[in-house]
């Protein structure tokens, strides 16, 4: 027969055996890196910071997918290296496998994916600059309303082709004289 006091010790130890394997389960991902481990991004935006709080200064933002080395680990912060500067990032912007839908691209792949890419403004673009330059013409010939209707006289008008000749004959001849 177990006595009174046995039953409460074996209850205790079963408590505290459960409650260090649940902390395991919880805390093992911001575990899960150490010194010089390569993580990856796993947030949109993460901010980088000069301290390990949000307080401090930021000091670059990554993006999702961009590769970090941890250099070691302060509460839920990690010192991190990208490329040639050091910060703290918060450890639930990380993980130590590349995000699911990313895929790295060397820089001769990303060279032609960009000499082959079509450029072309969005159809938002280029109405509201379209507007914008009726605007500024609308302005332009509010300000010098006699000189843009002079330019648009003088564009209208048709000139004979003999005329024209005839002209750039004389002004060659008057150049030859001086």
């Amino acid at each position: 027969m177990s006595t009174p006091h046995r039953k409460t010790a074996m209850t205790k130890y079963g408590m505290i055996v459960l409650l260090i394997l649940s902390g395991f389960l919880i805390f093992r991902p911001l575990l899960s890196a150490g010194q010089n481990t390569v993580m990856y991004i796993h947030s949109v935006k993460a901010p980088v910071y000069a301290d390990s709080n949000n307080q401090s200064e930021k000091i670059m933002e990554l993006k999702t997918g961009e590769k970090i080395h941890v250099l070691e680990e302060k509460g839920f912060w990690y010192l991190i290296a990208h490329g040639e500067k050091t910060g703290w990032i918060f450890k639930l912007m990380v993980r130590d496998k590349p995000p699911a839908d990313f895929r790295e691209i060397n820089v001769n792949q990303m060279a032609e994916l960009e000499s082959k890419a079509r450029k072309r403004p969005s159809a938002y673009t280029t109405t509201a600059s379209a507007r914008g330059l009726k605007a500024k013409r609308d302005r332009f010939a509010g300000q010098y309303k006699n000189d843009y209707y002079a330019l648009e006289q003088l564009e209208s008008m048709v000139i004979p082709v003999e005329e024209a000749d005839k002209f750039i004959a004389d002004g060659m001849n008057n150049e030859k004289k001086q």
